[in-house]
């Protein structure tokens, strides 16, 4: 099976993860989201190819996950 980074020429990615245990209190909607995340930019990380936080995120319920996961 091929993985799809989906790599572009400056190094990011397709995806991006939100850190939310960076983020005081408790979000409940993207409304809420998004304004935490402008108070908080440092909790997103954009996982720079090559960076010490590059990650691949995987759906579990995903067709292929089990053969990405092995």
């Amino acid at each position: 099976m091929q993985l799809d980074r989906d790599i572009n020429p400056n190094g990011k990615g397709k995806y991006a993860l939100i850190k939310l245990r960076d983020i005081p209190g408790d979000p409940r909607t993207p409304e809420e989201l998004a304004a935490a995340i402008l108070r908080h930019p440092e909790c997103v990380d954009f996982g720079m190819k090559g960076s010490d936080s590059e990650f691949f995120p995987i759906r579990l319920k995903d067709a292929f996950a089990p053969a990405a996961l092995r």
